[in-house]
């Protein structure tokens, strides 16, 4: 038999269920049911050799120091425990170690987005009730919210995209001429190039034409 016989299982499957995800409730019940069933099977032979009656022996077998050479070998079998030839239990150790660090980092993470989150909750605790906050009040709280109209004059509307429309005919060869004349050293570019800023608004107000 072997040395040494485990009495209680070293898995606490009470605080294993408890760490299963809903999705793998299944998966977790045929691991505890293969090794339940291995340890009924185990639990099924005794725990030590089983007592032999020597004396019996030594009266029905006339050879002499024959059954005394049996017992001292009975007595002395021994089956060592099993040994992880694969290293699985080391394995699984140092992906534990690994999974602990991984679980620590994210740890630390999750509690600054806490700190984070609370943070903000106090601060959003400290406005005045949403039917007394003012415009003025809400841009003094929040101005990065706040369009500012004076520098984009085209609110509430998007600015136009210069490559969503199509462009006007002959606009191609115009902007490549004042592309052209830009490039040249000391050129001297048309009149008409103050018009090139407003090229993109043509190209939105030609799906009105």
């Amino acid at each position: 038999m072997a040395a040494r016989r485990v009495a209680k299982s070293a898995v606490d499957w009470a605080t294993f269920q408890t760490k299963v995800p809903p999705g793998q409730k299944e998966y977790y019940k045929a691991f505890k049911t293969k090794s339940d069933n291995f340890v009924n099977r185990v639990h099924q032979h005794p725990a030590t050799l089983p007592a032999i009656d020597w004396d019996f022996y030594r009266s029905r077998i006339l050879t002499t120091g024959f059954v005394e050479q049996f017992e001292k070998a009975y007595k002395t079998i021994s089956v060592p425990y099993p040994e992880d030839h694969y290293k699985v239990q080391q394995t699984i150790q140092e992906q534990e170690q690994e999974a602990m660090v991984r679980v620590a980092a994210n740890s630390a993470k999750a509690s600054k987005i806490l700190d984070l989150a609370q943070a903000f909750i106090n601060k959003m605790e400290e406005l005045p009730p949403e039917n007394e906050l003012t415009y003025d009040m809400f841009a003094q709280y929040f101005p990065e919210l706040v369009p500012d109209v004076y520098h984009i004059p085209y609110f509430p509307c998007d600015p136009p995209n210069e490559n969503e429309f199509d462009l006007l005919p002959g606009q191609a060869e115009i902007e490549a001429e004042i592309e052209y004349a830009l490039e040249v050293e000391n050129a001297n570019p048309p009149k008409w190039m103050i018009w090139k800023p407003l090229l993109p608004y043509l190209r939105y107000y030609k799906r009105f034409l």
